[in-house]
């Protein structure tokens, strides 16, 4: 039967590979960028590996009689580094027309760090600014389901990305609900020995169906096997599930969702189809205006409030703060936050004035840095609906009731059984228990280090 590979990184596979995956009836492979195993030490060793995703490993494909597609990005294991990864955010506007790229992936988060959801905000903006698909990366294990929550909002939060023309990929039993009933397109990645089997995605496909999402198997240098979706494909078989039903899966819906890109063929049949030249008229303007904003003359200011630098383009029309340049960094409590959230607020429509003292009330009440973030985020909807626009913040602007002085940081809190700091781990397992399954801080506490009530200082 007939599949496609969506998420594949070819350049990690031999010759044997694209050999056996044309036999078991692959139509075409899509490869995201990733990490190589190592970081890379410059923006050069990114641009030849654009090169790479882009002019050789295409031609490799051809010879074994496969299209193959690329999607690019630096991936957020690489991206602690921001200054690193500017410098490789400002390459991809010159690959983002190559006949075989798709969009912009794989992103997203791998331990959930602040650095890493900035730079994940500079992808999605750069995606919503050339109008691309995306490809999104979820974090492994007990980072997932948090990492899941702040991807989904991330994308939200910027009206011009679709959640029909993102992929969020890497989902398991506690995530693939969220991201579908949020409207995303949903990836599970079948690896021997993690993220999910093909038994598991299997059983997630009988219970949410078979609606906006795929299997794949992110064939990489580490433990993966190439042919993982053939052979999820027999179990489909052999569990009785009909041949049209499993074309849809490995075959209709990635090749549905692909086809949103103008450079993915309708019909992935021919093996030169990804050199085929298919950028649009609309993508060249969408690109010639991004890169005439990115080169336009800037300037430096100061602010007057809190001395940071701010930077402004004058384009004719006016004068704009730039969204990328340094808004607004305030601190809770020692940890700065660098939220998109408050940087739109600043940018867009606030006085820097006002959110110092947003910042300054929020260290006081001793919020934890997730309800922070929350926070943020209701105040870029705010400052957003379309009544408030343009309005003095001073009209409007009220601080919402979080219920910060219930909320505890993690710092303080030690495990009931043991009398000791919470490991990262519980930290992580906390967080989740009380900002996104509602319970108590006592029992929040009790499920971050797996006990129960009737355990508390047993031995």
């Amino acid at each position: 039967m007939r599949y496609i590979e969506p998420h594949g990184h070819m350049v990690s596979r031999t010759t044997d590979d694209y050999t056996a995956m044309a036999a078991a009836g692959c139509a075409a492979v899509c490869e995201p960028a990733f990490w190589a195993g190592f970081d890379r030490r410059s923006v050069d060793g990114f641009y030849d590996y654009f090169c790479q995703l882009t002019e050789h490993e295409p031609k490799r494909a051809a010879k074994f009689g496969l299209p193959h597609y690329s999607w690019l990005c630096i991936n957020p294991k690489e991206a602690e580094d921001l200054k690193l990864a500017e410098e490789v955010l400002s390459l991809i506007p010159e690959f983002i027309d190559k006949p075989n790229v798709l969009g912009i992936g794989e992103i997203g988060l791998n331990k959930n760090s602040r650095n890493e959801l900035k730079v994940l905000e500079m992808h999605i903006d750069l995606a919503g600014d050339l109008d691309q698909l995306i490809l999104v990366h979820t974090p492994h294990l007990e980072d997932k389901r948090k990492g899941t929550r702040l991807i989904l909002d991330a994308l939200k939060n910027d009206p011009r990305i679709r959640p029909e023309r993102c992929v969020i990929d890497h989902v398991e039993e506690h995530t693939v609900k969220m991201v579908l009933d949020e409207g995303f397109w949903a990836g599970m990645t079948l690896y021997p020995e993690s993220k999910c089997s093909p038994s598991r995605a299997i059983d997630i496909l009988e219970i949410y169906g078979a609606e906006r999402i795929w299997m794949n198997s992110a064939c990489d240098w580490g433990v993966s096997v190439p042919l993982a979706v053939p052979h999820a494909m027999l179990e489909m078989r052999q569990r009785g599930h009909s041949a049209d039903w499993i074309d849809r899966v490995v075959f209709r819906n990635p090749k549905a969702f692909m086809e949103q890109s103008p450079h993915f063929p309708h019909t992935a049949a021919k093996p030169d189809a990804c050199m085929l030249p298919t950028t649009t008229h609309a993508h060249r303007k969408r690109k010639e205006i991004y890169m005439e904003k990115k080169t336009t003359k800037k300037t430096t200011e100061k602010s007057g409030n809190n001395g940071k630098e701010f930077d402004v383009v004058d384009d004719g029309n006016g004068t704009t703060v730039v969204r990328n340049g340094i808004a607004i960094t305030f601190s809770i409590e020692g940890k700065g936050v660098d939220s998109a959230g408050f940087e739109k607020f600043a940018v867009e429509l606030a006085d820097p004035a006002d959110i110092e003292k947003i910042g300054q009330w929020i260290g006081k009440e001793g919020a934890t840095q997730a309800v922070a973030t929350k926070l943020s985020m209701f105040f870029w909807h705010l400052a957003n609906r379309s009544e408030n626009r343009g309005k003095d913040p001073k009209s409007w602007m009220t601080i919402p009731d979080f219920g910060l002085k219930a909320k505890t940081k993690t710092t303080k809190l030690k495990n009931p059984k043991t009398n000791k700091n919470l490991t990262a781990r519980e930290k992580v397992r906390f967080e989740i228990a009380l900002e996104d399954m509602g319970m108590t801080q006592e029992n929040a506490l009790l499920y971050a280090c797996g006990m129960k009530n009737n355990q508390v200082g047993s031995k």
